[in-house]
């Protein structure tokens, strides 16, 4: 009970929280001794009581209970889908099945199309196309799977496609490093060399690219090879950057912080998580709102505690939990309207739609026999940043 009390993080609670621990601590010494059992009845009369307990409290004891009632319950779940029958909202989903598994396109209402056996794929701007990779070629597609061009390039990898609905460019990483090619496939060029660390587009810009090297996080002009602004930021332990959608903000995330920066380069927030580990973190489809997807550090086991939070940037204050559960973990996606977090339960073979609002989930169940690899092997399915809004 203690370890997991240790690990909420509430500013300010500590005395609240110490007054819990004691009283909790006094009715648990006063228990009968009873035989233990596999079943989530003690755990939810533990959670019953200290949710009585806190009444007699202040609301900040009332606030950090509420936070150990969630930690000891199963997540919520609201139903459980023995098959993926549709999107929970609006929108495409692009699935990813990693190591040459395959790629996909999902609809609304749950049906699937096979694109061939890419390694990666990414939507254009309004979804109204797709760049994918194998690992000598970079190839544009419409959504059903028609290719429009294609450029054979050594070791393609990470496509990113930005821009305007009809003017746009594809920023992606070969063995000669990180290159530009414009959206109809004219004028591939290079544009750094180096290791190369995670890249976006400004949103509404085919100018403007922010991407992480080892001197730093630093925002390209793609049209003159300007670097406009560069900031340090920890090159081996980053784990993505992304832009809010009206692109004034700038979101780049390592194993254990979060740091938030203007248009203009200026960091307005620096957020550590120091008992927890980031697996990761994104805007929502409007406004300044992060999703944060982080666990228990160390060894992942089927046992490893794992939360999704949101944060507004511009607002003080700490990250508001939706969900936590248990086991591995490993991807975020927003649904296109932001009501909905796709979280990817990797060793439950299932997903998770978080409502959140309502905090209760949606799971969808048996996605290997959905998304099969050719070899029969278990597909390890990318989702993050790849649910589109109907182009």
């Amino acid at each position: 009970m203690r370890r997991e009390l240790d690990w909420i993080e509430i500013p300010g609670e500590h005395e609240a929280r110490e007054r819990a621990w004691r009283v909790v601590s006094a009715a648990f010494a006063t228990r009968e001794p009873v035989t233990r059992t596999r079943s989530w009845r003690p755990l939810v009369l533990v959670a019953a009581g200290l949710t009585v307990v806190a009444a007699a409290f202040s609301p900040p004891g009332r606030a950090v209970l509420d936070e150990v009632r969630d930690a000891v319950l199963p997540a919520g779940v609201q139903r459980t889908e023995a098959a993926l029958f549709s999107l929970p909202a609006p929108g495409r989903l692009l699935v990813v099945s990693a190591e040459q598994g395959g790629v996909w396109v999902v609809r609304r209402d749950g049906s699937r199309r096979r694109l061939g056996d890419y390694e990666d794929a990414r939507w254009s701007p309004f979804g109204r196309f797709i760049v994918a990779t194998r690992r000598n070629g970079l190839y544009a597609l419409t959504p059903e799977g028609k290719e429009r061009w294609s450029l054979a390039r050594r070791e393609v990898q990470s496509p990113t496609w930005g821009g305007t609905r009809f003017d746009t460019r594809i920023a992606y990483v070969a063995r000669s490093g990180l290159r530009v090619v414009e959206g109809d496939g004219d004028g591939d060029r290079l544009l750094a060399r180096g290791d190369i660390g995670p890249f976006a587009w400004q949103p509404g810009s085919r100018r403007q690219l922010l991407h992480l090297t080892t001197d730093g996080l630093s925002l390209l002009d793609v049209d003159t090879d300007r670097i406009l602004w560069r900031r340090p930021f920890p090159f081996h332990q980053s784990l993505g950057v992304s832009w809010s959608a009206d692109g004034r903000r700038a979101l780049a995330v390592s194993r254990f912080e979060v740091r938030v920066f203007d248009a203009r380069g200026r960091r307005l927030r620096r957020i550590v998580f120091p008992r927890s580990e980031i697996v990761a973190a994104s805007f929502a489809p409007s406004g300044h709102t992060i999703g944060i997807l982080r666990r228990e550090p160390g060894t992942v086991t089927d046992q490893t505690r794992t939360s999704v939070s949101v944060l507004d940037v511009d607002r003080s204050g700490s990250a508001k939990r939706i969900f936590t559960g248990r086991g591995d973990f490993g991807e975020l996606a927003w649904s296109p309207n932001g009501r909905f977090i796709l979280v990817a339960w990797r060793s439950a073979d299932r997903w998770l739609f978080i409502n959140r609002s309502t905090r209760f989930a949606i799971a969808v169940s048996g996605l290997a026999r959905q998304f099969p690899r050719p070899d029969g092997r278990q597909p390890l399915l990318l989702v993050s940043n790849r649910w589109s809004a109907d182009g």
